[in-house]
């Protein structure tokens, strides 16, 4: 049985419904679902099915697919039927793969470049020890963006500070000193994805919510 069977109520008509309903694969059908996707705060599979034409039966291998290709995320929802798994998508601008000959949500054969953050947690599982200035020469990003992600990290028990800037110390004593952090959480290859409620870890696929305050960062330290 569906975990959508007791939704009753019809998605409101919009620009994106599909009109020729059927089961089939099409690229032109995907499109257009990803399309109304990118488009709602979050979604259920009913919602998905009457807004895309699709049968219920393939929203749910679409969405189940594309949760598993890392481009849906569920957000709420405790899937019986009054309370159906509520969707989100992760990125608008990061499109799954579409079309004839291609499985929905299948991973591309070719080797994707890797993101700034997945470059910078590969960094931290080798070094184990690090500086956001470390971060940003080895991932290549900018200071401020390797300090956001480090700083959400904290947040969510993956890192701890190390060492921290000794605050109380006046500039001059301080000058050249930066924070150091500690990989605690290792959850395996791929990097943890930071969601509004905490971060979202692609191995483990579940959420740590953001549960302590960073206790320092990057701008404390002083150049």
């Amino acid at each position: 049985m569906s975990v959508n069977c007791c939704m009753t109520s019809a998605v409101s008509a919009n620009p994106y419904q599909y009109k020729h309903g059927g089961d089939g694969v099409s690229e032109t059908k995907s499109r257009v679902a990803w399309a109304w996707m990118c488009q709602q705060p979050s979604f259920n599979i009913h919602e998905l099915a009457t807004a895309a034409g699709y049968l219920e039966s393939h929203a749910q291998r679409v969405v189940h697919s594309w949760v598993n290709s890392g481009h849906l995320l569920p957000v709420a929802g405790s899937g019986v039927c009054r309370d159906p798994i509520l969707y989100a998508v992760v990125d608008i601008h990061r499109e799954p793969r579409m079309g004839k000959g291609r499985v929905l949500g299948e991973s591309p054969r070719k080797i994707r470049k890797k993101t700034g953050q997945q470059k910078m947690w590969n960094t931290m599982k080798i070094a184990q020890r690090f500086t956001i200035r470390d971060l940003s020469m080895t991932a290549g990003v900018g200071e401020g963006s390797a300090g956001i992600y480090v700083n959400r990290l904290v947040q969510a028990g993956y890192l701890r500070i190390f060492r921290p800037v000794n605050v109380h110390q006046p500039n001059r004593l301080r000058r050249g000193q930066l924070t150091v952090y500690q990989l605690v959480r290792n959850t395996g290859r791929l990097a943890p994805m930071v969601r509004s409620a905490g971060c979202w870890d692609q191995n483990e696929q579940g959420l740590y919510p953001f549960t302590l305050k960073s206790e320092a960062s990057h701008e404390q330290d002083v150049a």
